[in-house]
């Protein structure tokens, strides 16, 4: 009797959870394609796995400062995930961009250093402590 009632109330919880993703799936691309304008935009978001910010930039043609700042206003608006690493704050993508049909760019660069870059060999994040 209880096993019964625990299947209709999971039998439940899947309907609901389906009927809410689809409601929200053309807004939640609406706001992936307004937010991630650029190549690196897609590439930097697509990267946010919870590695470091200068993960992330070895793999996107962008800098470490420049994932950060964007996982900053990613946060705000919703769609990047903070996380709590010992020394700091890392992100994740809340969505990946195959499941809107968001094509992911190819890397078409290098990321070079330049002169402009701060340089931290431990490679900690700029927002870890």
């Amino acid at each position: 009797m209880i096993e019964d009632k625990y299947d209709k109330m999971i039998t439940f919880l899947e309907d609901i959870r389906k009927w809410i993703r689809f409601q929200g799936w053309r807004s939640v691309k609406e706001v992936l394609l307004d937010t991630l304008k650029t190549d690196e935009d897609k590439l930097v978001y697509q990267y946010s796995d919870g590695g470091s910010s200068r993960a992330v930039a070895e793999k996107a043609p962008v800098s470490h400062k420049t994932v950060t700042k964007m996982w900053e206003k990613w946060a705000k608006i919703g769609i990047v995930e903070p996380m709590q690493v010992q020394r700091g704050t890392r992100y994740k993508r809340a969505f990946s961009l195959d499941e809107f049909g968001i094509e992911i760019p190819q890397i078409t660069s290098t990321p070079t250093i330049s002169g402009n870059q701060e340089d931290n060999s431990n490679g900690e994040d700029v927002n870890d402590k």
